[in-house]
């Protein structure tokens, strides 16, 4: 999943009277241009004349910048265009804000912006600086598309995003049965008879993760994974995979499929790994969702990778923790902190290294691991 999957929770904390205030004034999204998506996944943002890498996240209703440092700026109590949204409290209990800061300028190919609001944190966000190497500068909001007078393409055989210049869908699409409120975009969804409704994010890395199991057999596999919240604190957290199991999302039913199931998921979510098997066309005019389907899914690779998964471990702010296991594995907790790995002592300077060792290592056993255990909040 991935880094920053719970940072979509600041939507709930935006009411609809503040709503507006996260809307551009003056938002143009030209006909007939398009924007890479690097990797499938980042856009590149200019914001007040600094380029920036924003992960492109369908399920944020605003774009947020990790820090003002990035775009030149200050987080100082004398700054005219920063403000203070809310107090919320993180999964510790702990207090922490939500800022805005109006820009003057957000501009891609595909979305021109004038007098838009950014949401700020007030702590840095941390990540795993291995795998991100601070490659990530926020995330890119839904709501730079959701005026665009012609329908948006997210074209993933090519990974681009295209404004087309025409309102005419064009032929091999389907439209698919979804709600569009509030920069959102929900797609209903039925799984074991069951309706619900699953928000299209492309930031959020999985397949389909919804919060109460639909089904009265056990899954063919549970693991403890160790979760990132948007206040920078860590916890555990048990949650269920489902593989191939009919699903019918929009009307399509599907057959291979992969399904997470976890109480700390919100409501429940369609990830990157099932939107980027089709482009899709987005007709905000409209309200309308359709679909073209360009790869098969590869649901039991995934099933196999899972399988042989013991244990992983990951960089948090420069030590080494055990971040996912099955429940069937006794030997280490999820959370612990690696301390060394045959004799050789975790540092600054081998910590990703280690972490690729550990990561790469089918059995844990062949390692000499010392470990110390760290008590979280679950």
């Amino acid at each position: 999943m991935k880094k920053s999957f719970s940072l979509l929770l600041f939507i709930l904390f935006i009411s609809c009277k503040s709503f507006s205030d996260f809307m551009a004034i003056d938002t143009k999204n030209p006909p007939n241009t398009s924007d890479d998506l690097i990797k499938g996944t980042y856009i590149m943002t200019e914001v007040n004349g600094h380029l920036l890498k924003l992960r492109f996240d369908s399920g944020a209703t605003s774009s947020t910048i990790n820090s003002l440092e990035v775009i030149g700026e200050t987080q100082r109590a004398d700054n005219v265009n920063l403000n203070k949204v809310v107090s919320v409290k993180g999964a510790d209990g702990k207090e922490f804000s939500l800022l805005k800061f109006k820009t003057q300028e957000i501009n891609t190919n595909t979305s021109q912006s004038l007098n838009q609001t950014l949401i700020i944190y007030s702590a840095e966000q941390k990540s795993n600086e291995c795998v991100y190497n601070k490659s990530e500068d926020g995330l890119y909001g839904l709501n730079a598309y959701s005026n665009s007078e012609f329908p948006v393409q997210l074209d993933y055989k090519n990974n681009k995003i295209h404004i087309l210049n025409t309102p005419t869908i064009p032929e091999g699409y389907q439209e698919i049965d979804a709600d569009f409120q509030h920069n959102k975009i929900k797609i209903v969804t039925h799984i074991n008879n069951k309706k619900t409704k699953l928000l299209f994010d492309t930031g959020f890395d999985g397949f389909l993760a919804i919060n109460k199991n639909p089904f009265n057999d056990d899954p063919p596999i549970e693991i403890v994974t160790l979760l990132l919240t948007v206040n920078n604190n860590l916890s555990v957290t048990k949650q269920k995979i489902y593989f191939n199991k009919r699903i019918n999302v929009g009307g399509i039913a599907f057959d291979k499929t992969m399904l997470f199931v976890g109480s700390y998921i919100d409501n429940g979510l369609i990830g990157l790994s099932f939107i980027n098997h089709f482009n899709w066309i987005i007709d905000f005019q409209n309200k309308k969702l359709y679909l073209k389907k360009i790869k098969e899914f590869e649901v039991d690779e995934s099933l196999k990778k899972i399988e042989g998964l013991t244990y992983k471990a990951m960089e948090f702010n420069n030590e080494l923790l055990i971040a996912s296991k099955k429940t069937s594995e006794k030997k280490y907790n999820v959370g612990d902190k690696i301390l060394s790995v045959n004799d050789e002592r975790i540092t600054k300077a081998n910590i990703c290294e280690m972490q690729e060792l550990l990561n790469n290592s089918s059995n844990w056993d062949d390692l000499k691991i010392n470990t110390q255990h760290i008590e979280y909040k679950n």
